[in-house]
């Protein structure tokens, strides 16, 4: 009995596959290539103003610290 080949409709984790070229509407500045993945850098990403800037620097400060708060209250109590 033979198989017929059908298209990915899905990827390796149940992600949509997508055209990448479909989804950029900058330039692309960087390629790399991790496995199997393609990571894809346009220049419409980049941050380029100094007020966005500090806004995502201000966003990782308080990533960071909820981090350190939710590490801290899950070993209080507890030896080192």
């Amino acid at each position: 009995m033979g198989v017929q080949a059908l298209a990915h409709k899905y990827g390796y984790r149940g992600d949509s596959v997508a055209n990448v070229k479909d989804s950029l509407d900058g330039n692309v500045v960087e390629t790399f290539m991790s496995g199997n993945t393609t990571i894809v850098i346009c220049d419409d990403s980049v941050v380029q103003t100094d007020h966005d800037i500090q806004m995502i620097l201000k966003k990782y400060h308080e990533a960071g610290w909820a981090i350190l708060r939710s590490l801290s209250s899950q070993t209080e109590g507890k030896p080192c």
